[in-house]
């Protein structure tokens, strides 16, 4: 007889959105998603492209500048954590266009804004997005980046896995502020 326990890992918890409300940002709880969001409408000239294979040295050289700017501003004991997503966002971008989907946001030219993701059965009811990063001195960019990705999945996607927030308290406050539809709970044994 073994003895174990079973407990909940809140930070590890996936924050599961309706595609259809990242698309509309609809009502009250949204006004403010949606005021960044036609700001940055209102500002920017913008062209949205869906990667290609041929992308990603370019995606790559984006992700690799933004981390760059980002580690400067990055507490120490999540300095590791940053170079391990490199290792997996590099990993990722090997399969752009063989399962994982891939979206960016130009602005003259120059990607401002990724978006990465793959679907969690051939279905394509769910679409997980493991990575989103956006020139955050640019308002409404993060919203945009979003929005037009959700705006360019298939029919039969209903959900949006935006994944965990790894304890991270902004990170948690980011991902709810979109107002999950539900958590996918995850426990440990």
């Amino acid at each position: 007889q073994m003895d174990f326990s079973v407990y909940e890992v809140t930070s590890d918890d996936d924050y599961i959105y309706l595609k259809e409300d990242l698309v509309n940002l609809s009502g009250r709880k949204y006004h403010q998603k949606k005021n960044h969001l036609n700001f940055f409408l209102r500002n920017y000239e913008y062209i949205y492209e869906e990667a290609t294979p041929e992308m990603t040295d370019e995606i790559w050289e984006y992700i690799q500048k933004k981390n760059e700017y980002k580690m400067g501003e990055t507490p120490e004991e999540w300095k590791e954590i940053l170079e391990m997503e490199n290792v997996a966002i590099k990993e990722l971008l090997r399969f752009i266009g063989n399962g994982i989907v891939c979206g960016v946001i130009r602005i003259e030219g120059e990607i401002v804004a990724v978006t990465i993701g793959e679907f969690a059965r051939p279905d394509k009811e769910m679409v997980l997005v493991h990575v989103e990063k956006a020139d955050d001195r640019i308002r409404g960019l993060y919203q945009a980046i979003n929005n037009e990705f959700c705006k360019r999945l298939p029919e039969e996607t209903l959900y949006v896995n935006r994944e965990e927030d790894m304890g991270l308290e902004t990170l948690r406050q980011t991902k709810l502020s979109y107002r999950p539809h539900f958590m996918n709970e995850k426990f440990s044994a």
